[in-house]
C-alpha cells in the first residue's frame, strides 16, 4: 500500500467492519465512508478490479430494512433497486464477504432471533410476518442458520434473562 492516508484508515478497520455487522461504534450512523473505505481494502488485499460500487451494497441493505417480509429473494430486491443480481452479489462480496441472499438470509435470521426474544408471537407467525409461506418453513430456515428451533431458541433466551443457568436441550 502506498497511500499513507489510506494505511491509516485501515488501522482503524476492525471498527469499521463491525459497523457494516449492525453495531455502530461511533454514533454517526453514516457508514457510506466505512463501506467505500471496507471495499477499498479489499481490493488492496486482494488485488483486484472494483466490479461492484459499495452504492449497490448500500442501497440493498436499506432495501432489504425497508422492505424486510416483503421477500425472501435477492431478486425481489434487485428488482426494485435496478441492479443486476450479479452486481448486488458482488458488492455484497466485496463489503461482507457474504453473498447477497447470504446477506439477506444474515438479516433474517437476526430479525428472527429479536422477534422470538422480544415477543409472545408463535414461529408461525414470525415466519408469516418475515415472508414465509409455510408455516413449518421458517422452523427449518431458522434451524439451517442457527442450530436450533426456534423454539429452543426461545428457552434458552427466557432462560438468559431470568438469570438461570439451566441448559436447553
Amino acid at each position: 500500500m502506498q497511500n499513507p492516508t489510506l494505511r491509516s484508515e485501515l488501522r482503524r478497520l476492525p471498527r469499521t467492519r463491525a459497523i457494516i455487522h449492525g453495531r455502530d461504534f461511533n454514533g454517526t450512523g453514516d457508514d457510506s465512508a466505512v463501506l467505500g473505505l471496507t471495499a477499498l481494502f479489499d481490493r488492496e488485499q486482494h488485488g483486484s478490479p472494483p466490479t461492484a460500487t459499495p452504492e449497490a451494497y448500500q442501497a440493498f441493505r436499506c432495501s432489504i430494512e425497508a422492505q424486510l417480509g416483503s421477500s425472501l429473494t435477492v431478486g425481489f430486491y434487485t428488482q426494485q433497486l435496478g441492479y443486476s443480481g450479479r452486481t448486488i452479489s458482488r458488492a455484497s462480496k466485496a463489503v461482507t464477504g457474504l453473498t447477497a441472499k447470504g446477506v439477506l438470509d444474515q438479516r433474517i435470521v437476526l430479525e428472527g432471533k429479536r422477534l422470538l426474544a422480544n415477543t409472545d408471537d408463535t414461529a408461525q407467525s414470525i415466519g408469516r410476518q418475515l415472508g414465509f409461506t409455510q408455516p413449518t418453513n421458517f422452523a427449518t430456515f431458522f434451524r439451517l442458520h442457527t442450530s436450533q428451533r426456534p423454539v429452543e431458541f426461545r428457552a434458552r433466551v427466557v432462560c438468559l434473562s431470568q438469570g438461570s443457568q439451566t441448559r436447553v436441550r
